[in-house]
């Protein structure tokens, strides 16, 4: 099996879980004492942003290939933000429609795009989270922009309250009145950031 980190650094070991396993503290290790951070891991040309490690032991008798890419801080930030600037573009729209919708009641059709909705703010929920703690790690500081989203996590609690409750007008005033608005607003300064 041939492992890699950045393409580089390529070692060939045998496809034992032992020597996997060995390979990976180390590789790992590394690349945390240099403060890098995994961005993705490429097994046999498939990407894996999560649950990789879990891949790799189940697999690895049948395994031709790891590399690990890495990001470092500043750049993991940068990304995310990017990912959060296109990912908030269609998620704005479709939870403005989802709100809509809630307001006259839970039905077979609307259920599914709340629970996609929910599934999208705990994405956005943990990418903010993620950003937040690289920031301050790295400056110590927050952006304007996203010390103000960090208050979306309250008012995600108040539509999980209201969800459990069977209340989805209320659940439409929390992403009408607060959520999207908070993400409309981190969404325009952040466009207002990079332009400028």
């Amino acid at each position: 099996m041939k492992v890699r980190i950045n393409q580089q650094q390529e070692q060939v070991i045998d496809g034992s879980i032992e020597q996997l396993d060995k390979w990976w503290k180390e590789a790992t290790g590394s690349i945390f004492q240099t403060g890098q951070l995994i961005h993705c891991v490429e097994i046999d040309g498939k990407i894996f942003y999560d649950g990789y490690e879990q891949y790799l032991f189940l697999n690895v008798d049948q395994i031709q290939c790891v590399n690990i890419n890495t990001l470092s801080r500043l750049e993991s930030i940068v990304s995310t933000e990017q990912e959060l600037d296109q990912y908030l573009s269609r998620f704005i729209p479709a939870a403005k429609s989802v709100a809509n919708q809630l307001y006259g009641g839970l039905n077979q059709e609307n259920a599914g795009l709340l629970s996609q909705l929910v599934q999208g703010l705990e994405w956005v929920s943990s990418a903010v989270a993620l950003n937040v703690k690289l920031y301050m790690e790295e400056t110590e500081n927050l952006p304007e922009y996203l010390a103000e989203i960090t208050s979306v996590n309250q008012y995600i609690s108040v539509m999980h309250t209201n969800i459990q409750q069977d209340d989805f007008v209320g659940v439409s005033d929390v992403l009408e009145y607060e959520i999207i608005p908070a993400l409309e607003n981190y969404h325009s300064q952040y466009k207002e950031k990079v332009s400028a």
